[in-house]
């Protein structure tokens, strides 16, 4: 989850197996690439003496659009010659004038974990409390 006007990087990271490899952006089942007047960079490094390849992807100043346009699902695709995989992630985007959402609940053997994020004059908050 992030607010309008927030920055988000997504980092996608795979085992480097040769040249023929590479990584692509998708939003919404769009491919998108580096547009600096829309404020998204897209990064892409080889680390060898690690084995992998990572691909940064930074969306600066979110914009939700339309309430249509508030859930975005972001797609990371490695390509190679043995084949293809690719990983995703939900981002909602939040109206700056939300003054919270709502409590995440976990239950589990630990007890019960409540965590509420607040926003505060600008600034999110996390507020986690464990019931036992």
């Amino acid at each position: 989850m992030v607010f309008r006007g927030d920055t988000i990087p997504i980092e996608c990271k795979a085992t480097y197996l040769d040249e023929s490899q590479r990584i692509v952006w998708f939003k919404n089942d769009q491919t998108i690439e580096t547009n600096e007047k829309l404020g998204i960079i897209i990064e892409d490094e080889i680390l060898e003496e690690q084995a992998l390849i990572r691909s940064t992807l930074t969306v600066h100043h979110v914009q939700a659009n339309s309430s249509k346009d508030k859930a975005w699902e972001f797609t990371c695709r490695v390509m190679t010659s043995r084949g293809n995989a690719e990983k995703k992630v939900m981002v909602l985007v939040m109206d700056v004038s939300a003054p919270y959402c709502q409590p995440d609940t976990t239950v589990d053997n630990k007890g019960i974990s409540i965590v509420v994020l607040v926003l505060n004059k600008g600034t999110t908050k996390y507020i986690y409390d464990s019931l036992l």
